[in-house]
């Protein structure tokens, strides 16, 4: 009974520290998801580390222009099992240019950006139609 109990409890305290293990590893890299890949890129040098791009989604951009949607901090070790040099910062990339509609692929209106881009292009819209009538 006692051997259980012990290896139940071992089991709970490694599961424990794994998991603040890490989630102080995944905030390593907070504050760069949102920003634009070339000011992730400077704030993460600031920090000692470097931004890698893993994955893009859209191509209608520059990826200076384009925004960080996920900011992980990479493995110590590559496919090989060796260790890597410098602490390397997994980036995503956002593309799109623009709102999504039939014709074009970009944000959706639900997300935060692209019901801004709408707001914005309709106001120009309606602004340059106010004439019309």
């Amino acid at each position: 009974m006692k051997k259980t109990l012990a290896v139940t409890m071992g089991a709970w305290v490694c599961a424990a520290l794994a998991l603040a293990g890490a989630t102080g590893t995944a905030s390593a890299a907070d504050g760069v998801v949102g920003e634009t890949y070339k000011h992730a890129k400077s704030a993460l040098s600031k920090q000692g580390k470097s931004a890698h791009v893993v994955a893009t989604v859209g191509d209608r951009r520059e990826w200076n222009d384009c925004l960080v949607v996920t900011a992980v901090p990479a493995p110590e070790l590559n496919a090989f099992g060796k260790k890597r040099g410098g602490h390397r910062v997994n980036l995503s990339l956002n593309c799109y240019a623009s709102f999504s509609t039939y014709l074009e692929p970009g944000y959706s209106l639900e997300s935060p950006e692209g019901r801004q881009m709408y707001e914005e292009a309709l106001a120009k819209y309606r602004a340059a139609h106010a004439a019309d009538g």
